[in-house]
């Protein structure tokens, strides 16, 4: 799992927008991870934005497995 899914999972999950340092993300996630930073409803935010791409449905998915995994303490 990328670092940039577990970035914009962070942000959605209520993270401060300044936790995140965008030039530390790869191209794919950077442009989703700075359209939440100020968005008031960062949800429709990246709702929005993943319509916009073509692989929105593979962000998405990224974005769930970076969010079940965020639980996990490793073994």
């Amino acid at each position: 799992m990328s670092r940039g899914a577990r970035v914009v999972a962070h942000l959605l999950a209520g993270a401060p927008a300044t936790s995140v340092n965008l030039d530390e993300l790869d191209a794919d996630w950077r442009p989703l991870a700075a359209v939440l930073l100020d968005a008031p409803d960062r949800g429709a935010a990246l709702e929005a934005a993943l319509a916009q791409r073509p692989d929105g449905q593979q962000r998405w998915a990224e974005l769930l497995a970076a969010d079940a995994l965020a639980g996990e303490v490793p073994g």
